[in-house]
């Protein structure tokens, strides 16, 4: 994989990280990369990149969720896995 590409979504764990949280349900083939900000997908259209850049957030400690939190929910609260 291109280290370069990697580096590109960096900010995913690093500056953004309290904006960005991991959702799998049931339903989820993979991981989505959810903005809790602006409540939209980050889509990555390469599965490698994709995986490798999923791996790096849970490493970094970005919180995995059972499903999307609304805006009443504790989102320092993901499943705990």
């Amino acid at each position: 994989m291109n280290e370069a590409r990697m580096e590109s979504f960096s900010y995913l764990w690093t500056t953004e990280r309290n904006d960005w949280i991991l959702v799998e349900t049931p339903r989820t083939v993979v991981p989505v990369i959810f903005n809790r900000s602006n409540r939209q997908a980050l889509i990555i259209d390469d599965d490698d990149l994709h995986a490798a850049v999923v791996a790096k957030m849970k490493d970094a400690g970005i919180g995995v969720f059972d499903g999307i939190p609304n805006e009443s929910t504790d989102l320092d609260s993901p499943r705990g896995d």
